[in-house]
């Protein structure tokens, strides 16, 4: 009985220390200097399709990588402005 505990608390105290040096060791990437590292959080995006994304963080994703028939003004947001839907840039017809 007394060996066992003692093989217990030593297992207790090898894993508490193996814990301690893991969450003490600092391990970054190396970035060029000439270079800008963004991090942000985007856990909560759940589809990129346009039709269902209603997420902030999938909102700025979209805004950046896809050009829309209209966005919301800047100034007004009740007001749609035309982003891809200019005049002019309709082919002509037949």
């Amino acid at each position: 009985m007394t060996s066992t505990f003692h093989l217990s608390r030593r297992a207790l105290a090898m894993t508490s220390l193996a814990a301690l040096l893991a969450a003490a060791w600092n391990v970054q990437a190396a970035t060029p200097k000439d270079t800008l590292v963004v991090a942000s959080a985007f856990d909560d995006i759940i589809s990129l399709d346009p039709a269902e994304a209603f997420e902030i963080s999938a909102g700025e994703l979209m805004g950046n990588g896809y050009e829309r028939l209209l966005r919301y003004d800047v100034n007004d947001p009740s007001k749609l402005v035309a982003d891809l839907a200019r005049p002019g840039r309709c082919l002509p017809t037949a």
